[in-house]
């Protein structure tokens, strides 16, 4: 075909060596190419029958080729960072990650994330997925499906419930508790899951945090440099609770030090700082 196609231009012609160096290269790439598809074609057909088996597992309607999970982390009542990771076809895909600044600051998680998918919703442009998951517990779940129910939406939503040790044991439907314990790949995939948009969150979080540094008042006070203005946020969550804190609780930081503690205590509670 491609022979033909530049035969009718009349100013190219393809010629294929038949014996020597050049007839093994050109053996070598056309092996190497069918190696290449087929591999491809084993990897696809892979995919497909792991996500086959999620569905299954789930009760999918669909295969849950795009999954969009959700992690809501804060920093005292100052921040609020919900994080969407996407995964297409078993894979992260990061240029589709998106960070939603939380308006309606505070600690209720459940508004958060409802807030974060409700404005995620706004923007059809971005490929529905086949299925959400939800860093979260049955209200979570149930704080979407009614926000989707609202919308007239119908996309699966799943809740990832952490054990102990911070690992997904168990998925949620918002009424229904799914084990993964006796079904290790699935733990792996959805502990995966987890950890990533965890991960993607608190790096949010922390560029945010180390924002405020710079910004907050901390760092005005004799003996508190960028590094311990930081600690502080850290241990406290905001500089609204730091300014609150008793001269006993910025003692009880680790790394803090007793008059390094009494000129925080004197700067925010001074007749002049009211």
């Amino acid at each position: 075909m491609l022979e033909a196609k530049f035969a009718e231009s009349g100013s190219v012609r393809l010629y294929r060596p038949q014996r020597g160096d050049k007839h093994r290269l050109v053996e070598q790439s056309e092996n190497n190419a069918k190696n290449l598809l087929m591999h491809k074609r084993e990897t696809e057909d892979k995919t497909t029958k792991f996500l086959a088996g999620i569905a299954s597992f789930l009760g999918l309607e669909v295969l849950p080729r795009r999954i969009e999970a959700y992690d809501i982390s804060n920093s005292g009542d100052e921040h609020t960072t919900c994080v969407m990771t996407v995964m297409i076809d078993g894979r992260f895909v990061k240029k589709e990650y998106r960070t939603f600044n939380i308006r309606n600051q505070g600690q209720d998680d459940y508004a958060a994330m409802r807030e974060a998918i409700e404005r995620r919703l706004g923007h059809p442009e971005w490929d529905y997925p086949d299925l959400f998951l939800l860093d979260g517990g049955e209200g979570h779940v149930s704080t979407i499906k009614s926000l989707l129910d609202e919308k007239g939406v119908v996309i699966p939503v799943f809740g990832m419930v952490k054990d102990e040790h911070h690992k997904t044991r168990t998925l949620t439907d918002g009424e229904n508790e799914i084990s993964l314990m006796k079904r290790d790949d699935l733990f792996r995939f959805f502990y995966r899951i987890q950890e990533e948009v965890h991960n993607a969150t608190f790096g949010k979080m922390d560029a945010k945090r180390r924002k405020s540094v710079k910004s907050t008042s901390l760092t005005d006070i004799e003996g508190v440099g960028p590094k311990t203005a930081e600690l502080l946020l850290k241990h406290f969550g905001g500089l609204k609770k730091i300014k609150a804190a008793s001269f006993e609780e910025l003692v009880a930081v680790n790394g803090i030090s007793r008059p390094t503690a009494k000129k925080i205590f004197d700067f925010y509670n001074s007749e002049d700082k009211e």
